[in-house]
Order: C-alpha cells, then structure tokens, then sequence
C-alpha cells in the first residue's frame, strides 16, 4: 500500500519504445474484510486503551445511527492506522466487525507514537463537532502522555551519554501541554485547566466535561470548592428525631418512646378537623350547617400545635440529656433531658446537632 505502479503501453511490451510519457499511479488501499476466522486475518488491528478513550464514546442512538448508514452505504472512509495500531474510526472498526462490512485501512507512515497523538488531536480537530472543554480533555491526555515518553526518552539518552543511571527528578520537563494546546486548536491555559481536572479523583466531573455537559472552567471551580463534609454514619440504638443517640437515662428513653402515642393525636385532631369541615360543606345539613368553621379549623390547630409544643424532639444540647452535667439543674430542658422542636428553635446554632436523619 503507497506503492507507485509504472503503466504499460505499447501492447504491454517492457522493451518496446514507447513515445507517452510513464504516468505514475498510486496503489489502491487495502480492502479488508472481516475475516471467517483468526488464520484469514491478513492485517492485524491493534486497539491502544489509551488512544480510544482521548474522545467520548458514542452514545446508544449514535451508535444506532452510524450503524444503519454503514449497513446502507458501506464504510467508505477508511480507517487510519500507525504501525498496525488504530488512530480514527474505532466505532466503525467495531460495527464493521459485528455485521461483516468490509472497510479499507489507511496506514500513516508516522515516525513514532508522540506523531501518531499530535495526528490525532490534529485531525479530531478539524473533524469532530467537540467543545472547547472536550478538546481540552483530550489534549490534556495528550500532554500527559507526550510528557511522559519525553521523559523516557531523556532519562535513555542521559543513561547512554553518562554511563550511569540518571534519577527521573533531575530530567527537566517538557512543554507538552501548549504543543497539546496547538494541535488541538485550543489554548493552552485551558489544557492545563483541563489537566488539573484529568489529574483529579473527580470521575463524575470527567465523564461531565467529556459529555458536554460542563465546561472545564466550571469543573476546576468545583474541584476548588470545599467537599462538603460527609454526614454523620446513624448511631445504633434508640435516638432523637434527629438521629443523636439517646443518654443512658431511662427517663428520656421513656419520653421518646412515647413520641408515636403523642403523634397518633396529632393525627386525630388533623382527621377530626378535616370531617367538621367536609360536614359543614353539605347543603342542607341541619345539624352542621351552622358550625362555625374557622373556629373548629383554629381550634383543632392549636391543639395539634400545642400537643407539638409537649412532644419530644431532640436531646437536650445543654445538659445532653444528664451526660454533661445534671438534667436537674438544666434550666433549658428543666430536667427532662429533651427539648422539644419548639424550644429546639431557639438554640443558638453552633450548639445544634448535625442532622443525622
């Protein structure tokens, strides 16, 4: 493949004179198909991991989309290969191989695999319809791995030219990210943005930028961004309604062990309230027709609020229920040991629980 053919005239005679100029022709590309078994495959296509995962893949739809031209037209552009390894057209490779299309394979005679990634984002670059963000991603990758076969490369030659192991802190560092940057078509702030993300434990803000779904400014302001704290694991045994452990104070287990009996009127008096109102919407009614809705409505509040103002709520942040201190002498809780939600509301904040449920 890339060989050039002469063209025979003159009844395809090699020794006859022949007065037309000999017009060179460029070889075909290799057709391949996909081979019956492994002995007929005559070109191997390697896949590198790291090549393949530099752009997104494509979604369900994309993928169903591409197929079905590809079944109706066949895969007309060929497939690019460096050194029998896939640059571009890993999708078509793939459903090429499933439904037994045939395809032609382009072999680029790059010098090594740091040309072969500077193609690629070149190439994407121009092709692909990516973000900013997307191609900064893909460079940042780029970059990484440009820098790192720069380094070996360095460490090799000072090992030859001193005769001594060289260590890897001493080799000086290479501009990979603004050759990445250029190649991409993108700054190269923005790759070096994109590689404090790449460098990061954050996957879910990877997989976003290389979706589209965030830009990479937005993603390093996140990563900047203090991790909200983690809350709190539920402690076991009883607790309060907000999950803190209950003192060992049989007192105040006795009172949050009554907090479903003082719910269960609470929802009474709801129930009640919502039968006086329906009766008192019936035409006609002898009886209630006269009721005085708003009174019941305000009457049966206040009775729910005041069953609320007597329930239960937390343990007592001053006294923790008798742990830190006496209950007895707690002037917040009166010596229960509890507080209810009502008196809750007016602790101060910084002495407030972290909800745990």
């Amino acid at each position: 493949m890339g060989h050039l053919q002469k063209r025979r005239c003159c009844g395809g005679s090699s020794t006859s004179k022949c007065r037309q100029p000999q017009v060179p022709v460029a070889a075909p590309l290799l057709l391949v198909s996909p081979p019956t078994t492994e002995r007929d495959s005559f070109m191997a296509i390697k896949i590198d991991p790291e090549i393949e995962a530099l752009w997104r893949p494509l979604d369900g739809e994309e993928l169903a989309e591409l197929a079905a031209d590809l079944k109706t037209n066949g895969c007309i552009s060929p497939l690019v290969t460096w050194n029998e390894t896939l640059l571009d057209g890993h999708h078509r490779f793939r459903i090429c191989q499933k439904y037994g299309i045939g395809f032609r394979v382009k072999n680029l005679p790059l010098p090594d695999r740091a040309a072969a990634l500077e193609w690629i984002l070149r190439n994407q670059n121009g092709r692909r319809n990516a973000t900013p963000s997307q191609k900064a991603m893909a460079a940042a990758k780029v970059a990484d791995m440009l820098a790192e076969g720069g380094k070996a490369r360095r460490i090799e030659k000072l090992q030859k030219s001193s005769g001594f192991p060289v260590g890897t802190q001493n080799v000086p560092t290479e501009k990979a990210a603004s050759k990445a940057a250029h190649d991409a078509g993108v700054s190269p702030t923005l790759v070096k943005q994109a590689q404090q993300v790449e460098h990061s434990d954050r996957e879910d803000l990877k997989a976003d930028v290389k979706a589209g779904k965030k830009s990479v400014g937005a993603a390093v302001k996140e990563l900047k961004e203090p991790k909200a704290a983690k809350p709190p694991e539920p402690v076991a045994g009883p607790t309060d309604t907000l999950g803190i452990a209950l003192p060992d104070k049989q007192s105040v287990k006795a009172a949050f062990a009554r907090l479903g009996e003082v719910k269960g009127l609470q929802r009474e008096a709801s129930t009640l309230k919502g039968k006086l109102v329906e009766a008192a919407a019936r035409k006609g009614d002898p009886i209630f027709a006269k009721l005085d809705v708003s009174a019941v409505k305000a009457d049966l509040e206040h009775v729910f609020h005041l069953l609320k103002a007597i329930s239960p709520y937390a343990v007592c942040p001053y006294c923790m229920g008798g742990d830190r201190g006496s209950a007895e002498n707690c002037m917040a809780c009166e010596g229960r040991g509890w507080l209810s939600e009502y008196a809750y509301r007016k602790v101060p904040k910084e002495l407030q629980y972290e909800r745990v449920i």
